[in-house]
């Protein structure tokens, strides 16, 4: 079956409907860890990790989801009569997290859909297979180069180690072992558009669906919220950017589960925040998901959202990704490959 190719669209505003409170949202994306194997310039893993090693022992830090966590969503998502779709992703690479293979088995137990998204490092042989022995329904792949010259700008290691003839190794070794086994898994890979990975779109796009990639994406760059903004950034300041701003996508299609500094469920509203700034409950004390998702602090969030009212000083006033839209959804991708079969 042919690769399907996504290339992300910018630019596009919300429908009225899609601006009305969901009962229930699409996505629920699960923070695993904070902890990482990779230095990518275009991340804020750099910032957050220097400034929590610079406090010292002082200041020590959760790094990984507790499973309990976990296993609370999975289990109320279960519950839900359209159950979201759950994105594993992290503040770092999941497949660090020495419990992430027994968390996803928990989703999967609980009948949910899963993706992960990771920077393809772990992908051994053993992780190949427990992962496909799994059931995971999408495993999204980070490589942001098609060469290892470019890897090595955009995806470099904090010392001198260039994995990208590692994480094409092990791409393609689970290619193979999926097919292999015929399982329904899905292989995405994808490529962020910025500065010294814009002239690899085309070779990455031909190389990886000569490969049998399921889907291959080449995202738009974000800043995470002004925080990683890159001057020149091909896509952000594209030709057909409007000039009035729209509301953002996440507040109305995802929630953000993830932990602070003690391992507490937090609940955050903008996939962007790496710093705690956007947390509108903890899951237990202010309820259930579905309560937090339907509570006052978010709908004040939607609310400034339709109205285009940022206080001074908010997350969202200086943040320059709103244009990014409401192009296809992650959730989206994800139900349309699965429908593929296998």
């Amino acid at each position: 079956m042919a690769s399907r190719v996504e290339i992300g669209v910018v630019g596009v505003g919300p429908a009225p409907a899609q601006l009305t409170t969901p009962e229930l949202p699409e996505t629920v994306v699960i923070n695993f860890a904070k902890v990482c194997n990779l230095w990518c310039h275009h991340c804020l893993y750099q910032d957050v990790t220097l400034a929590r090693e610079a406090a010292g022992k002082e200041h020590k830090e959760e790094l990984f989801l507790p499973p309990d966590t976990m296993r609370a969503v999975a289990d109320e998502l279960a519950s839900w009569s359209t159950p979201a779709i759950i994105r594993i992703a992290a503040d770092g690479e999941p497949l660090i997290h020495p419990q992430a293979l027994p968390m996803i088995r928990q989703i999967k137990a609980n009948g949910l859909t899963v993706s992960i998204t990771t920077n393809g490092i772990l992908l051994t042989e053993r992780m190949i297979r427990d992962l496909l022995d799994s059931g995971i329904d999408v495993i999204d792949i980070s490589i942001d180069a098609a060469t290892p010259e470019t890897f090595a700008k955009v995806r470099p290691s904090r010392g001198t180690v260039n994995f990208y003839p590692v994480v094409e190794r092990n791409v393609l070794a689970l290619i193979a072992a999926r097919n292999e086994r015929r399982a329904t898994t899905k292989v995405m890979v994808n490529l962020i558009d910025q500065p010294d990975a814009h002239e690899d779109v085309p070779l990455f796009i031909d190389q990886w669906t000569k490969r049998g990639a399921d889907a291959v994406l080449i995202r738009p760059f974000h800043s995470t919220s002004a925080q990683t903004i890159q001057p020149g950034v091909i896509t952000l300041k594209p030709h057909n950017t409007p000039t009035a701003r729209f509301a953002c996508k996440f507040p109305f299609t995802r929630m953000n589960v993830g932990f602070d500094h003690d391992g507490a469920p937090i609940v955050y509203y903008c996939s962007h925040d790496w710093t705690d700034k956007t947390i509108v409950g903890v899951l237990g004390r202010d309820g259930s998901l579905r309560d937090i998702w339907h509570g006052q602090a978010m709908e004040e969030i939607r609310r400034r959202h339709r109205e285009n009212d940022y206080p001074a000083g908010s997350f969202c006033a200086t943040c320059p990704d709103w244009y990014l839209g409401w192009g296809k959804s992650h959730s989206g991708l994800v139900e349309e490959l699965k429908a593929r079969g296998a």
